[in-house]
Parts: C-alpha cells; structure tokens; sequence
C-alpha cells in the first residue's frame, strides 16, 4: 500500500525531473529550436549506413546529425511527453568535434535506457525513488567503445513506459562487461 508520505514524495520527484527537463531543453542551444530544414530533412531520410559512410568520407558533419536528430526528438517530445532526459549540453557540439570519426557509429546520436550509468546523471530504473543521485562517473562502455565518444546522444533518450507525468531520467552508458549478452560479443 502506497502511503501518503510516498505519493507526495513521488509527485516532488517527477515534478523535479520535469523540471529539469524542461529547463535544459529551454537552454539547448537556438539551432534545436528552428523548424526542420531541407537539409535537416536530408539527413533524417538517410539510412544510419550511408550516415556513418558520409561521416567517415568527410561529407557531413556530425554535429549536423545532432542538431536534426535533436530537433526531431525536442519537436516528438512537446507532443508526446517522450524523453525522459536530455543529454545535449552546452559542451556537447564542442565535444563531438574531438571523437574518433571513423567508428562504427561514428556520428550517430544513440539513446540509452534509464537502466545505464552517465556521470552527472541519475539511472532511475524507472523509479522516482531513483532520482536525484547522480552518478559520478560513466559506467562501463565494453560493448561499444565508441558508442559515447562518438555521439553525445543525447538527443532523445527515452523510456516510452514511464508513467504518464512521471518523467525520471534516462541515462547513458553502456552495460557493465558481466551483463554483456552472448550476441553482443560477436560485435567486438
């Protein structure tokens, strides 16, 4: 039985988050906030290969993927409520200029569940009661080295089973090395 203390307690956690939400995505910066170009649509219409294939030749830049990427997720989650963290900060389009370019994912936003560790950011589980503990430091990144250090992803992390106003964060990492499932090995 839910008690009265535990109700109000899980209501200030998820209006906290909301607001966290809310406050980053106020402060992406203005390019996030533009309606969806041609060009943006260009990138958007392109399958994840040739992406990487344009970034590994030089022919778009991955902070072009961010930004459309990003936009498009900022533009489903005003109708829709979908993110559960945004991970695009300010330093995010200075970082992506220094990450290794020829990766296999190389420029690609990824979205994480809120089960993954990201330094500065809570792993809620989905929980309430998670929330306001951010970790540290990054968990562990063994299955895909170059999953964070190509793209901040930030731009939508989601947890489409979060209840309806309840909005805990998503954090992004990878799993710990002994979690890792038989089919992932094949990947390294």
């Amino acid at each position: 039985m839910i008690t009265p203390f535990d109700y109000f307690e899980h209501r200030r956690a998820c209006k906290q988050k909301q607001l966290e939400r809310s406050y980053r995505i106020a402060n992406l910066p203005p390019d996030y906030h533009t309606p969806i170009s041609s060009e943006d649509r260009k990138i958007l219409d392109k399958p994840i290969e040739q992406l990487v294939q344009n970034v590994h030749n030089d022919v778009v830049k991955p902070v072009d993927i961010l930004r459309s990427y990003g936009k498009v997720a900022i533009k489903a989650h005003a109708k829709t409520n979908c993110l559960t963290e945004v991970m695009i900060n300010p330093g995010a389009e200075k970082w992506i200029e220094h990450v290794n370019l020829k990766g296999p994912l190389a420029g690609i936003p990824v979205s994480l569940k809120d089960s993954i560790a990201v330094g500065g950011f809570d792993v809620s589980v989905g929980y309430s009661r998670n929330t306001g503990k951010p970790y540290p430091q990054d968990g562990a990144m063994e299955l895909f080295p170059t999953s964070k250090p190509i793209s901040p992803s930030p731009s939508s992390p989601s947890n489409p089973q979060t209840p309806s106003g309840a909005a805990p964060p998503t954090p992004i990492t990878l799993p710990t090395p002994q979690a890792a499932p038989p089919a992932a090995k094949a990947l390294s």
